[in-house]
Formats: structure tokens, C-alpha cells, sequence
């Protein structure tokens, strides 16, 4: 599936077991260890590009994806993995940094590989799963939306990342107004309505009051107020 929808970011909001017969984690490591390469799905290969396994927190891991039969592309994918495992099963954590940290970590990423690439590079969606795929992938989902909304917006108001820099140009109320002529002083709600989308396709998307709830912490966190 990743290779084939030409996806770039995977996340992983759950802890993975390393044994099977331990199924508490309840997911299953499906990349190669530091420095390995597996072979899937006949002439699939994929290459972890680190040379640690890490256990933090939040770790974020570098792939090159890449079919050798496949003659429309010579080129291997590079693809991030960002692996949190901090977030509760039906809870949310307890502030919005580490979430925003990742939100911030995608984009600088996304960044710098179409700096590096020669020609225009199509992204694709970003896969993102917890274990059901529902309550911390909906909440995540629905805040990266609203997210991408006042990016597309060009939203006056996002707060700088914490390495510096900002997540759109710097522009004044009266410059954002007059180049979209997005209604800021409209009612509309942008979490509920990208929620309301989500759960039109998978219905149990944001499962709890605390994560519906975390969804307006995250993105009012994520904006200067």
C-alpha cells in the first residue's frame, strides 16, 4: 500500500511488541531493524536508513522504499516513520507538545526532501494507525487537518515552531484577508466539520469527550493566542 500510493509518512501512535506471544502492545514491529534490509511482498524492499534502534519516546525513522522490477521509477521513495508511543489507548496525553513536536517534524521534513529533489515531488496521503484505528489516529488526523486548513488559509496567528520559524509566511491580518478571502470572523467550526468528514468514512473516528477535547487544545496550542 505504501509504495503503491506513493506515500512518504507513515505515524504509529502505539507501542509494538516485540515478542508475539506479547500482545499487550497490540501492534506488530512491521519495518527492518537498524541498518537492515527486508524484502516484501516478492520485489519489495525496504532499507532502515538509521543505525540505532532507538526507544524513545517519540522516535522517528528513515526508510528507502524502493521495487527493482518496477520500470516507472528508477529512484528509491524515502519515507519517515514517526513511531510515538507516549499517547494512552482511549485517553490523550497530558499536554500537546509531544504532538505538535511531530506536526512540526513532518513539515520541516516534507521540507527538506523538496529541497533536495530536482523536480516537483508528489507526497501522496500520509498512513497513520494507532491499534484500532480510530480514537488517537482520528484525534491525530482531525488536528493535522484543521492544521493544514489554516496553513492552506495562510492563518495569521500559527505560532512558531520550537527550532525557530514559523509554519507559513509571516503575513498581517489585512494581507491573509485580501489574498483568500477566507471569512475569519465566520462561525464555522473547522474541527467539527473535518471531524464530521472523517467519521462520514469510518464512523468511530475520535472515540472520547478527552480526545474530542484535544483536538481544540492541540490546535488552539498550535496557534499565538
Amino acid at each position: 500500500m505504501v509504495y503503491r500510493e506513493n506515500v512518504h509518512v507513515i505515524v504509529c501512535l502505539t507501542a509494538v511488541s516485540h515478542d508475539r506471544r506479547n500482545r499487550g502492545p497490540k501492534a506488530e514491529r512491521y519495518w527492518p531493524r537498524a541498518g537492515e534490509t527486508d524484502q516484501l511482498d516478492k520485489d519489495l524492499h525496504v532499507k532502515n536508513l538509521d543505525s540505532v534502534d532507538k526507544q524513545d519516546q517519540t522516535v522517528y525513522r528513515h526508510f528507502d522504499v524502493w521495487n527493482p522490477s518496477d520500470t516507472t521509477s528508477d529512484k528509491r521513495r524515502k519515507v519517515l516513520l514517526v513511531h510515538y508511543q507516549g499517547w494512552p489507548d482511549h485517553g490523550v496525553p497530558t499536554t500537546t507538545d509531544d504532538l505538535r513536536g511531530i506536526l512540526y517534524k513532518i513539515r520541516a521534513w516534507k521540507s527538506e526532501q523538496l529541497e533536495q529533489q530536482q523536480q516537483p515531488l508528489d507526497f501522496g496521503p500520509m498512513v497513520v494507525h494507532c491499534s484500532a484505528g480510530c480514537g488517537r489516529t482520528g484525534t491525530f488526523c482531525v488536528v493535522d487537518t484543521a492544521l493544514s486548513i489554516l496553513e492552506h488559509a495562510k492563518y495569521p496567528y500559527l505560532a512558531p515552531s520550537p527550532s525557530g520559524g514559523s509554519l507559513n509566511a509571516s503575513q498581517t491580518e489585512d494581507q491573509v484577508q485580501k489574498s483568500d478571502g477566507y471569512d475569519w470572523e465566520g462561525d464555522s467550526d473547522i474541527i467539527h466539520e473535518a471531524l464530521s468528514s472523517f467519521r462520514n468514512e469510518r464512523m468511530l473516528m475520535v472515540q472520547t469527550a478527552p480526545q474530542y477535547g484535544f483536538c481544540y487544545k492541540a490546535v488552539q496550542d498550535l496557534c499565538q493566542v
